[in-house]
């Protein structure tokens, strides 16, 4: 008996695919019996059937179940992101307005240079503002060294969008004071 009751729990084990087929193997067993094609089952035979039927059709719909759910809460997840994306874009597009020209004149540069991703102080210079309101982000990963004036930052793709939308927000003014095109966000050693 104990030889019997561990394969019916190895049965347990089996994957969704495997009890689908199952149950509709014993489906159409059960169906073809019942219409004289296959021999007429006995009460025991029947009884055995229709419980193999029920539990392999219960861990079919349990697999199942546990994928929807994986897949649900992904995209569920992935809905959660875009809502909070388009909340931050639409917060970005409704600040636009009040951004400094300095500001303006930094995404400008970028936006002029087709550049997302640029190094600055590691205090932002005069992007520390942008950095702040969370429109200029911090880049570096964990581990990652790098000098103190030379800090990986990004746009992010919310704010690119909005910039792209209306380039003549930000309008590019390069600053050849220098003898060379200095990137707006560096504060000169002078001025410090």
């Amino acid at each position: 008996m104990e030889a019997y009751l561990g394969k019916a729990l190895e049965f347990l084990k089996t994957s969704g695919w495997q009890t689908g087929s199952i149950a509709a193997a014993d489906a159409l067993f059960i169906y073809l019996s019942s219409t004289g094609v296959l021999p007429e089952l006995g009460q025991s035979l029947l009884l055995a059937a229709w419980v193999i039927l029920f539990l392999s059709t219960a861990l079919t719909v349990a697999a199942i179940g546990q994928s929807v759910q994986v897949k649900g809460k992904a995209y569920f997840a992935s809905l959660a992101m875009r809502q909070n994306i388009r909340k931050l874009e639409k917060e970005f597009r409704d600040q636009v307005p009040y951004l400094s020209g300095k500001e303006r004149q930094i995404f400008g540069y970028l936006l002029h240079h087709r550049i997302k991703t640029f190094t600055a102080d590691h205090s932002g210079g005069y992007a520390a503002t942008l950095i702040a309101r969370r429109y200029i982000h911090y880049a570096g990963v964990r581990g990652q060294s790098f000098d103190i004036d030379e800090c990986p930052m990004l746009v992010p793709d919310y704010v690119w969008k909005v910039l792209e939308e209306d380039p003549s927000n930000f309008p590019y003014i390069p600053d050849l004071e220098s003898g060379h095109e200095a990137q707006p966000w560096r504060i000169h050693w002078m001025a410090r």
